[in-house]
């Protein structure tokens, strides 16, 4: 097993479907231009039986989301402690619509 790096990309995803199906459309976008880039994402039980997410990430990290009344801001608090613990020094977190045009290590 090789290390972890101190640097890498961070992608917390949640809920429907169209957003796992955009994080590895991002991821492969990222891949593309940074093959060495480490990618990590983290998600609930939910999104973790999501077909191809431990293929294209390097980790797929699931963590148990603490049921609330209120499941927006039960999301937005997750995501907001997911940030807390991430697994690098230095974090770059993605959003799952992103999608990578060029090599953006340098941030």
């Amino acid at each position: 097993m090789t290390a972890r790096p101190s640097a890498g990309y961070l992608y917390i995803v949640l809920g429907d479907v169209q957003y796992f199906e955009e994080a590895l459309r991002s991821v492969h976008s990222l891949k593309t231009h940074d093959p060495e880039g480490h990618a990590t994402l983290v998600t609930d039980t939910r999104g973790a039986a999501h077909p191809g997410l431990r293929d294209s990430f390097d980790d797929v990290v699931v963590r148990t989301m603490p049921e609330a009344n209120d499941t927006w801001r039960q999301a937005k608090v997750f995501k907001v402690e997911q940030l807390r613990c991430s697994p690098y020094e230095q974090t770059l977190f993605i959003d799952s619509d992103t999608l990578f045009l060029a090599n953006c290590r340098c941030l």
